[in-house]
């Protein structure tokens, strides 16, 4: 497969200390995620608003595979309060999909 091969390619690359031009990380990135079945996720960056994030497997560490945080311009608001710029490298690879609130299904919708 192309992009698995992409990967390995850029991998190696940043193993030996090349450079590697943004551009390439995010034309792999954008392949995965038209491959991928994303279910609603999407591999661009957010807008401001209310995110699910879900961090690359090899940048998760100990955290939960999926955290609810806020975005606001370049910065990323986790529920803990905690800070980061959308440029950090945890984001790299990772996912997002839209909070969005359900409406009341019992709630009479005003006619």
């Amino acid at each position: 497969m192309a992009t698995s091969y992409r990967c390995r390619q850029l991998a190696s690359m940043i193993r030996h200390g090349e450079l590697v031009r943004i551009g390439e990380v995010a034309g792999i990135l954008e392949e995965m995620a038209k491959i991928m079945d994303t279910n609603g996720w999407q591999a661009e960056r957010p807008t401001d608003g209310r995110w699910h994030l879900s961090h690359h497997p090899d940048r998760r560490g100990i955290s939960n595979s999926i955290v609810k945080v806020k975005v606001k311009g370049e910065m990323v608001r986790f529920r803990d309060g905690s800070l980061a710029w959308l440029s950090h490298s945890q984001f790299i690879g990772a996912l997002w999909r839209r909070r969005e609130r359900l409406p009341d299904p019992f709630k009479k919708v005003p006619s």
